[in-house]
């Protein structure tokens, strides 16, 4: 896990393609519970979710943080 935003988990890749070793991080902490949230900020094209954790295209992260929308 790179960063913490209120109960959000987020990993950051600098890959177009985010594969199962990329969510390890994340998959152990959702079994803790720790957060509400685990999100992959990466290089791909389009959003997508795996296992309960989303992938999210930098770009469309980054618009949605700008307007709070993570927060929610």
């Amino acid at each position: 896990m790179d960063f913490v935003i209120g109960r959000l988990a987020i990993e950051v890749k600098a890959k177009t393609i985010v594969s199962a070793r990329d969510f390890r991080g994340l998959r152990a902490l959702r079994e803790e519970r720790l957060f509400d949230r685990y999100i992959v900020v990466c290089m791909e094209s389009a959003r997508r979710e795996v296992d309960g954790i989303e992938v999210v295209p930098w770009a469309e992260f980054l618009k949605e943080l700008y307007e709070g929308k993570p927060l929610d």
